[in-house]
Formats: structure tokens, sequence, C-alpha cells
């Protein structure tokens, strides 16, 4: 069920992106243009307040059981600083990385080829025991019956964070 509803998912994005011209780095740098071009900014709020009860009711009825990792605050900090820079020095971000391949623009394989070695580089390669030290530290919830659980909104805060969320 897990990998059709990925599919169905996946497709619908990828269609919606590549008709849209919509990546994340654009989203956000066409906010801090003169005059600021926010269109991209609400297509992607639109799309997480859509998105995001859907997946937490999935996940509630355990329609899916996605894996979600711990948090590791240093990891996410460096993580998020790394992933930014790469947004920037690519000028686009994965989601625009794939419509623009399939969309003919063959500068991608160069793109999606680096993502690919990086991240290699990081989970099986030399970057390996740096990033399990950033992620050493990982923030756990105690779940109802006393077990530790990962740190979620909703673990962390019940129904109510997830409302408040």
């Amino acid at each position: 069920m897990t990998i059709i509803l990925a599919v169905l998912a996946g497709g619908a994005l990828g269609f919606v992106f590549a008709r849209g011209d919509f990546c994340f780095h654009s989203t956000w740098r066409n906010l801090f243009n003169r005059p600021a071009q926010t269109s991209l900014l609400r297509a992607y709020v639109v799309l997480l307040l859509v998105s995001t009860p859907i997946v937490q009711l999935l996940i509630a009825t355990n329609v899916i059981n996605p894996f979600i990792p711990g948090f590791a605050p240093l990891a996410a900090i460096v993580g998020g600083l790394m992933f930014g820079a790469g947004m920037v020095i690519a000028q686009t971000c994965i989601s625009g990385m794939f419509y623009k391949l399939g969309a003919g623009m063959l500068a991608m394989v160069v793109a999606v080829a680096a993502w690919a070695v990086g991240d290699i580089i990081t989970w099986r390669g030399p970057l390996k025991g740096l990033r399990d030290s950033l992620n050493a530290n990982v923030i756990t919830a105690t779940g109802s019956d006393g077990s530790d659980q990962v740190a979620t909104v909703s673990s962390l805060f019940g129904p109510l964070g997830v409302a408040f969320l």
C-alpha cells in the first residue's frame, strides 16, 4: 500500500512541479526579489496545509509507517547549512533537479550525480564518522508505554501539539 501511495503521490507531484516550474529554491529566492514574487510560496504553504494533515491521518490509522529519524539538533543545523549551500550552488533543489532532468536539461545529470556521490560519501564513505557523531545526541520522547520514541510534535505534545502546528 505504501508503494502504491508513494507512486501516486510522486507522480502527481512530479506533474505539478514540472507544469508549475515549482522548486523550493526558487520559492525562497523569489520571496527576496524586488518586487517580491509570492506565488510559489503560496503554493508551498497550500501544499503543506493540505499534505500534513493527510500524512498524519495516514500514520495515525496505520496505513503508512514512515521512517522518522530522531531529532539531533547539531546534525539538523550542520545538514541544513550544507543542504542550503548546495541549493545555492546548484541554483535549484532536488525536486527542481529531477523535474528539470525530466524536461531534458542535461546539465542536471551532473547535479544528480554530484548529489548521489555526496550521499554515498556521507553514508558509507569518509564522512560517515562525522554523520554518526552529529547524530549521536538524538532527542527522544517517552511513549505512553514508557518506551523511547522518536521526538516529533505528536510524540512530544500529543494531539494538542498537532492541532497547534
